[in-house]
């Protein structure tokens, strides 16, 4: 040995390692194009927001009311989607990856490994559309002037998960219903 100690072998860091590999051998204006495009859709996504709460907010309960509807419809249409195309992958994922045979042959207990392919599959088919709702529920939040924290035990509230427990609330109803500062009811 050349005086390296050796560490558990960690499947997170081995899949950080190839990821870094992958990006450092990709093309540098091809990853300019996709940093820009990213950052086109978020801005896109909160001016887009915005304008529909501005435009919608000037009829008052009944417009804040509506975009509650279609943020409500559209939440539950995306949530049935990731349901669906998670239940594909996580087959894909599990059993019909190529790695697979080779990461169970190895000296890791078998339970690391399906950890690892269990965290492969939310990263297939939830972290895209975690990353797409984030926005829209932050600039929901900063249009009804809702601080961030924690319902029920912060100072302020997610506009869009917040409501009395159990309650049953609609999504953004809660947002539109408190002021500036006021906490969940």
């Amino acid at each position: 040995m050349t005086g390296q100690s050796l560490t558990p072998a960690s499947l997170l860091h081995l899949k950080a390692t190839a990821l870094g590999h992958a990006l450092q051998g990709a093309s540098r204006p091809g990853l300019l194009v996709l940093v820009s495009l990213g950052i086109l859709l978020l801005w896109g996504e909160v001016y887009s927001s915005w304008r529909a709460l501005t435009f919608l907010g000037r009829f008052g309960d009944i417009g804040t009311n509506v975009f509650a509807r279609v943020l409500e419809i559209g939440l539950i249409t995306l949530c049935s989607g990731v349901t669906f195309s998670a239940t594909t992958a996580a087959i894909q994922t599990l059993y019909l990856s190529d790695d697979l045979n080779f990461l169970l042959t190895q000296p890791l207990p078998t339970w690391r490994v399906f950890a690892l392919k269990v965290f492969e599959t939310f990263l297939n088919t939830a972290l895209v559309p975690v990353f797409l709702i984030l926005p829209l529920i932050f600039t929901v939040g900063a249009f009804s002037g809702t601080r961030l924290g924690i319902c029920g035990d912060g100072p302020g509230c997610f506009p869009d998960l917040c409501g009395p427990r159990g309650a049953g609330r609609s999504a953004g109803r809660a947002a539109y219903a408190r002021g500036p500062g006021r906490p969940c009811a």
